[in-house]
């Protein structure tokens, strides 16, 4: 799989029906046409799996932001802000689970169209955001314990079939702020990772 383009088959309502229910920071988002941001474009996110260092501890993932653009950007923490998890059935992929909010396709045909944004409800922490300097890259690393959003919660019996072998994670981020906090300068459009290859989640 060499793009996000395999998973196009995803039925668009699917991700309208995630965006609707997903939450930030256990707030719920609401949805608006101006939650509506665009792709970003010379930003990239990547992430890596690793290994589970002892049984039953939980997925942790390697993060990598590249910032390609000539100046500083600033986001909002945590990030990335949601995470999807796919599953193949042949040469289909079909979507499993989602978790967080902001970063969900408004149309799920467009892989790099518009996302929804999770709108601020209160005032960003400080110490939550991340800075990365133009033309550098940030590395982290996170599991569900340090984010929520990572964590894989199926809604319900069928998006969990104990059949499936190959699986796939896309994580993503968008973020609005309150009016207070937009001399932050945080990021106006939407960043998707690349597919990141799973093993098997139960």
């Amino acid at each position: 799989m060499n793009s996000l383009r395999s998973f196009r088959k995803v039925p668009a309502i699917t991700f309208l029906l995630v965006s609707l229910s997903a939450t930030h920071g256990g707030q719920a988002s609401p949805i608006h046409p101006e939650s509506q941001v665009a792709a970003c474009s010379k930003i990239t996110l990547s992430a890596s799996y690793l290994a589970e260092a002892k049984p039953g501890s939980g997925p942790t993932y390697h993060f990598r932001l590249f910032n390609g653009m000539g100046h500083a950007i600033v986001l909002a923490g945590p990030v990335p802000s949601s995470a999807h998890w796919f599953t193949r059935d042949g040469e289909h992929w079909y979507w499993r689970a989602s978790a967080g909010a902001g970063g969900s396709l408004v149309d799920a045909m467009s892989a790099h169209g518009k996302m929804f944004a999770f709108r601020g409800t209160k005032r960003v922490d400080p110490s939550q955001l991340l800075r990365v300097a133009a033309h550098s890259q940030v590395e982290w690393e996170q599991g569900p314990r340090e984010n929520s959003a990572l964590e894989y919660k199926p809604g319900c019996a069928l998006c969990n079939h104990p059949d499936d072998r190959d699986f796939r994670a896309i994580f993503a981020y968008a973020y609005l702020p309150l009016p207070q906090d937009r001399p932050i300068g945080l990021l106006p459009c939407g960043i998707r990772s690349t597919p990141v290859e799973m093993p098997p989640i139960r």
